[in-house]
């Protein structure tokens, strides 16, 4: 995404909405394969 940006194919705003996006996105791909993931796992804080 920052590299469309760098190259000037889309705005800074379109830039941060991509990665709000991606992160989200990238983050319940991981929750799915915790999940698929027969472990107990637990963190302390």
């Amino acid at each position: 995404e920052l590299f469309q940006y760098f190259d000037g194919d889309i705005s800074l705003d379109r830039a941060i909405e991509l990665i709000q996006q991606n992160s989200r996105r990238y983050a319940k791909r991981q929750l799915t394969w915790l999940r698929r993931m027969d472990i107990d796992i637990r963190v302390s804080l």
